[in-house]
């Protein structure tokens, strides 16, 4: 894998994309997770202002984990960006394949902290009620681990989808043509 040349990954591209993507793959998690956490507490009270409110939250949460897989897409189309300001010349092929590995990445390590972060505060969540004995408490832990490892297949499978669609729109809207950050021959 060399940085540069025409049909491999571009290493440079993948990192710098990466970086992005799982910066801000990691505030859409914390995001929604708070306000799942929040939403959670807001409709388990009596106060039919407080569900409202608490269920409105709900819906910007999902929201935000459906723009956060569309996100993948943006994170392939970074890698042809980057890779283009290396290469002048786009191939379909090795940068779908480069935003697909990227968005991988970034979609396992962001479904990672998504998920330990939702294990956490379900398990505290539970545990406040004071409603959970010794083994109740193990075995949702239990459930929550199974829980995470079918987010991270969904997240592997789903970011790999759209990485490789935004990588492969982008090197065939962009093409051949040069970026600005390399001159015209």
């Amino acid at each position: 894998m060399t940085t540069g040349s025409t049909g491999t990954i571009n290493t440079g591209a993948l990192l710098r994309a990466g970086g992005i993507g799982l910066a801000v793959a990691f505030l859409f998690s914390i995001c929604n997770n708070g306000f799942s956490y929040v939403s959670t507490q807001m409709t388990s009270t009596n106060d039919p202002s407080q569900a409202g409110v608490g269920a409105a939250l709900a819906f910007v949460a999902l929201c935000g984990c459906c723009l956060l897989y569309l996100g993948f897409g943006g994170i392939g189309a970074l890698y042809g960006w980057f890779a283009q300001k290396d290469t002048p010349i786009l191939e379909m092929g090795p940068t779908a394949l480069g935003g697909a590995l990227t968005a991988v990445a970034v979609g396992f390590l962001a479904g990672l902290c998504n998920g330990v972060i939702g294990l956490i505060t379900g398990v505290s969540q539970f545990s406040q009620a004071g409603s959970l004995g010794g083994s109740q408490t193990t075995a949702l832990a239990a459930s929550g681990i199974v829980g995470l490892l079918i987010g991270l297949c969904f997240a592997i499978f789903l970011s790999a989808g759209f990485g490789a669609a935004g990588g492969a729109i982008y090197a065939s809207v962009r093409g051949n043509k040069p970026s600005a950050a390399s001159p015209a021959m």
